[in-house]
C-alpha cells in the first residue's frame, strides 16, 4: 500500500491495499510523483500502476514484458523505467537463434502527457545493452534510477556499478 503524509508528518490517506479491487497492488517496490501530481507505483509483480493524487486508481501502464527494476520522473515530467530481462525490447529471444545473448538491460521513456492516458506505442526505448555468455554481464540486477535537470539518466546496476546516459 501507499501511505500519504503532509509536511508535518500527519497521516492523510492510504491506498492500493484493498484486496480484489482494481488497482490493488502487490508489495510496493518504488513510487514516484508525476509532474501533474499523479502517483506512479512499481509493485512486486513488475507492474506500473497510476493513481491520481487522492489515491483513485487510473490505469496500469502496459507493454513491459521485462522485469521492471526502477522508475524515476525527469525534470520535464517524463517517466523513465529501467528493466532487465533475457528478451530484447521487442519481446524476442534472439539468443535462442544465436546462442549468444544472455541478458538485456533497457531504459524506456514515457512522455509526461502519456502517463495517465497513453498507449503502449508512446513508450520509447532510449537505451538497450545486451551481454553475451562469453562476455558475462557485469551488472547482475538493475536498481536505482534518477534523472537530473539536464536530462541525464543515472542507473545503478548490481552492487557497485553506476552508469550515466547522455
Amino acid at each position: 500500500r501507499v501511505q500519504v503524509f503532509d509536511e508535518d508528518n500527519k497521516f492523510l490517506l492510504e491506498f492500493g491495499w484493498e484486496r480484489w479491487i482494481k488497482g490493488t497492488m502487490e508489495t510496493v517496490v518504488d513510487v514516484v510523483i508525476g509532474k501533474d501530481g499523479s502517483v506512479i507505483v512499481l509493485d512486486q509483480s513488475f507492474r506500473l500502476l497510476v493513481f491520481d493524487s487522492s489515491g483513485a486508481f487510473e490505469r496500469i501502464i502496459q507493454r513491459f514484458h521485462h522485469f521492471i527494476c526502477g522508475i524515476a520522473v525527469g525534470g520535464d515530467g517524463d517517466l523513465y523505467v529501467t528493466c532487465m530481462d533475457d528478451r530484447d525490447s521487442d519481446g524476442e529471444y534472439p539468443h535462442e537463434e544465436e546462442g549468444q545473448v544472455r541478458q538485456y538491460h533497457q531504459v524506456y521513456r514515457i512522455p509526461s502527457g502519456c502517463i495517465r492516458s497513453g498507449t503502449s506505442s508512446d513508450i520509447k526505448l532510449v537505451f538497450q545493452r545486451a551481454y553475451t555468455r562469453e562476455e558475462g554481464s557485469p551488472y547482475n540486477w538493475s536498481g536505482g534510477l534518477a534523472v537530473d535537470a539536464a536530462g541525464r539518466v543515472f542507473i545503478s546496476w548490481g552492487s557497485s556499478k553506476l552508469m550515466m546516459l547522455e
